[in-house]
């Protein structure tokens, strides 16, 4: 009967095989990540089979998916905040024509009235746009596509005669 030699601890990998495990784990083939790494592909298979390279490969792919997930909340974050500054400054806008407006009406200046009413349905419009693509919304399929056709800019909501 043939004697088993007693099992010995496990080596830690060397830096050699933690860059076939990343390699491994970017999507590289056997036989590439063996010829990149310096090694034969029976080599790398037998590392491959090791479960403390297989952990290595899951510690590599946990370590990306926490960084992509942090640069993702970073961008979401990021377009919260304009989001939100683009609202706060639609709304400024607004109440500054909504002054201009109140202030024509009391001098009872008609040129000034009309340019008042412009420039608050302009302010109005362009918060109401931002608002609305703020939560997501957008004009419909069919005035996007007739907006393209005629090439021209998205038309007021509300028109001033």
């Amino acid at each position: 009967m043939r004697k088993r030699r007693p099992k010995q601890p496990k080596k830690p990998l060397t830096e050699q095989q933690k860059r076939a495990a990343l390699l491994l784990f970017e999507g590289g083939r056997m036989g590439d990540t063996a010829a990149a790494v310096g090694v034969h592909r029976a080599t790398l298979w037998r590392w491959y089979k090791r479960p403390d390279f297989q952990r290595e490969i899951n510690r590599i792919s946990a370590e990306w998916q926490k960084a992509y997930k942090k640069k993702i909340l970073q961008e979401l974050r990021a377009e919260q905040a304009e989001r939100a500054r683009k609202r706060r400054n639609a709304l400024r806008r607004l109440r500054r024509a909504e002054k201009r407006l109140r202030a024509a009406e009391e001098a009872e200046d008609i040129n000034a009235i009309r340019a008042a009413l412009k420039a608050h349905t302009t302010a109005f419009n362009e918060a109401y746009g931002d608002a609305l693509r703020a939560f997501g919304w957008s004009p419909s399929f069919a005035q996007q596509k007739e907006q393209k056709k005629r090439r021209e800019p998205p038309k007021c909501i509300i028109e001033i005669v």
